[in-house]
């Protein structure tokens, strides 16, 4: 994770908009991410790391997104990349502790195909 993102978590954090709880699990998420996208600092990945850490402490106070997109979704699932992503999503969320509902996984689901897409270029 890039310094200018680091501090960004740490502002959220410090201004109590997410808790350490949160920063510790963005952090396991990361270095799964890491273990499938190897040139992942290389990667513009300040956005993916924010959403991910509002979508975190949504979890963690019980306020899920409650609608899922189903048009994003089955654009992800002809992006080539979606179960790729999925199973990165499922062992992240395992390492972390964490269960995302059906429309929070969508939206990091975006931000890992995104990865993916990077990786391969």
């Amino acid at each position: 994770m890039k310094d200018q993102t680091k501090l960004k978590i740490n502002i959220l954090k410090d201004r109590e908009v997410i808790s350490e709880t949160t920063v510790k699990n963005i952090y396991i998420i990361e270095e799964t991410l890491t273990s499938f996208v190897a040139n992942i600092e290389e990667m513009d990945t300040d956005s993916m790391f924010t959403h991910l850490a509002i979508a975190l402490d949504r979890v963690e106070k019980n306020n899920q997104l409650t609608e899922s997109n189903e048009i994003i979704k089955e654009q992800l699932m002809i992006s080539g990349f979606y179960t790729e992503a999925e199973a990165i999503l499922q062992k992240a969320s395992q390492k972390a502790n964490v269960v995302f509902n059906e429309a929070e996984s969508i939206m990091v689901l975006v931000h890992i195909c995104t990865l993916l897409l990077q990786r391969g270029e």
